[in-house]
This record gives structure tokens, C-alpha cells and sequence, in this order.
């Protein structure tokens, strides 16, 4: 029983490089997908031009997803929590 407690109080060298790498590799992942989600010149060059839920082509726009009109936010929400949880 000694044993065991001394192997689950000791700290887990070598694993704190994993774990900042994983949080930089996460954090800057949500912040090139606000960017991109909510930069005009990304909208325009992708074709969402008028929202990430219509796509519009030369003749006609043809809606994605007809509810949730801010849905970006709720996205935008949900990542500053998760970002808080780290």
C-alpha cells in the first residue's frame, strides 16, 4: 500500500510539456476559427458572404440553415467557456 501511495502523490514529470502544447495547439485552433469565421474577406473569398448559413452563387443564394440567425454567437460563447474550463 506504501508504494501506492508514494507512485499517485509523485508529480508527473515530462507530461507538463504535453499539456501546454495541447492548450497552445487548442487555443490558437479557436482563435483561427473566430478569425475566420468572422472575418468579411474570408466570408467573401469562401462564398458566405451573407452569413456562414447562406451561400450565394452568381444567380441565385440558396440558404444552409434557416434558424439560429446569430449562431456565430452561441459558437463564440461556447469557446470562451471552454476556454475558461482550461
Amino acid at each position: 500500500m506504501g508504494a501506492h501511495s508514494e507512485a499517485s502523490t509523485r508529480p508527473l514529470h515530462g507530461h507538463s510539456g504535453v499539456y501546454i502544447a495541447s492548450v497552445i495547439t487548442m487555443v490558437a485552433g479557436y482563435c483561427l476559427f473566430v478569425i475566420g469565421a468572422v472575418s468579411p474577406a474570408w466570408r467573401l473569398e469562401t462564398g458566405f458572404t451573407y452569413g456562414l448559413w447562406v451561400r450565394c452563387y452568381e444567380d441565385t443564394c440558396k440558404y444552409i440553415f434557416t434558424g439560429f440567425k446569430n449562431f456565430l454567437v452561441v459558437v463564440q460563447i461556447g469557446i470562451f467557456i471552454s476556454l475558461l474550463l482550461l
